[in-house]
């Protein structure tokens, strides 16, 4: 049954818009092998994709590639990635942390990703990474710094094309949810998903905040709580990242009733940042430990 394009969140469009020129390497590669196959030769094929006569060897009798297309390859099990794929959950949790607590770094030739866990959050962390079949490359005493080994690349144009920016400077953009995120929890407030998929879609919502909880909440006072999100440079800024973040804690865990007045965007004087803060009380706390243990899963 075909996903509704709401649904798809990364095609290989998006993955190869991530290279500098991805879209135009992979129509080029297949125009040449077109035109090989149809008995041209090499200097007319070169002529006609504008790349040297050298590439165009390479690429019909030396068995290469472009790096886009070749990535392309490679990662061609995720793609497309949509709400049904069966790896999306894991793609989805390491969004996450990347999100929450690591950074994708990348220009349009070399992208990289790291994320940044507690010790004892590191098995379950570990889980999702090997379901990817990736490995952690580096690590340093207290906290584990995660490269994610010789995929790294791949996985970090993946998250990029879903919506995480390509920066480690957090701080001075204005950051947002990503928009597939963003989607499924409107999607579940407002009951526009249809049932069979909204287990699905509240699992990957679930999952997020989980990692959210996991790096953001701190405990303030005996029976308050405080979700602290990322730095935004203006007000409106945290503002919107704070209705993002509010939606997708009502959309993981409905019987909290948290509304408006849960929500409070603080100015840092000295940071000259704004950071949106949702507030929890010891009752709110109770029912997630009772009710929603999923998101917890990695402690808070």
């Amino acid at each position: 049954m075909a996903v509704p394009k709401r649904f798809v969140f990364v095609d290989s469009r998006d993955y190869l818009s991530t290279h500098a020129r991805g879209l135009d390497d992979l129509q080029d590669y297949e125009n040449a092998h077109r035109m090989w196959r149809n008995g041209a030769r090499v200097s007319d094929i070169a002529m006609a994709v504008k790349r040297d006569s050298s590439t165009v060897v390479d690429w019909l009798k030396r068995g290469r590639m472009p790096k886009s297309v070749k990535g392309l390859r490679e990662i061609s099990h995720l793609l497309p990635l949509t709400l049904d794929h069966p790896l999306m959950p894991r793609v989805n949790t390491l969004a996450a942390w990347a999100f929450a607590s690591g950074n994708v770094k990348g220009g349009k030739r070399r992208y990289a990703a790291y994320l940044n866990a507690k010790k004892e959050q590191f098995p379950e962390l570990s889980r999702v990474l090997h379901g990817l079949g990736l490995e952690p490359v580096f690590s340093r005493p207290g906290r584990q710094t995660i490269r994610l080994g010789e995929k790294s690349s791949h996985f970090a144009r993946i998250m990029h094309a879903l919506g995480l920016p390509a920066s480690e400077r957090k701080a001075r953009q204005e950051l947002a949810l990503p928009a597939y995120l963003t989607r499924l929890s409107r999607g579940l407030l407002h009951n526009t998903i249809a049932k069979k998929r909204e287990a699905r879609a509240r699992a990957l919502v679930q999952d997020f905040v989980a990692v959210l909880l996991a790096n953001k909440l701190n405990r303030v006072t005996q029976k308050h709580w405080v979700l602290r999100m990322h730095y935004s440079p203006t007000q409106k800024a945290g503002e919107r990242l704070g209705r993002q973040a509010l939606e997708a804690m009502q959309a993981a865990a409905p019987e909290l009733g948290l509304g408006a007045p849960s929500l409070r965007v603080v100015h840092d004087k000295a940071k000259k940042r704004w950071q949106p803060h949702i507030v929890l009380d010891g009752k709110a706390v109770g029912i997630l430990e009772k009710k929603y243990p999923r998101l917890l899963k990695y402690g808070a």
